[in-house]
């Protein structure tokens, strides 16, 4: 659903183009998803929740499941403390993304 928010905007962005409709349609990156849907996506209080989903899922990939592994393994003492601040973050109700926790994990 993002990807397909996204292309909506460029679209949108796109001075040249006149029938947005049929141009985001025919947009291979669209794949056949119908424009209203995308639409009604892309409003705020969809687009916001939708955001939410996927950093949340992401998230996921990212943060280990079992807390006791982290006592083992390459990065453990890394990963405790991203848990951490991660933790505290959301504790004062401060966003998170997945371009947070990799930034913050690799400096």
């Amino acid at each position: 659903k993002v990807r397909l928010v996204e292309v909506l905007d460029s679209i949108h962005g796109n001075g040249e183009l006149t029938n947005k409709i049929k141009a985001f349609e025919e947009d291979a990156r669209a794949r056949g998803a119908p424009y209203t849907t995308v639409l009604k996506w892309a409003k705020s209080d969809e687009r916001r929740k939708i955001y939410a989903a996927s950093s949340k899922m992401y998230a996921k990939k990212l943060l280990r499941i079992d807390k006791t592994s982290r006592r083992i393994g390459r990065y453990a003492a890394m990963e405790k403390e991203l848990y951490r601040r991660f933790a505290d973050r959301r504790a004062h109700a401060r966003k998170t993304s997945a371009r947070w926790l990799l930034h913050t994990a690799r400096h």
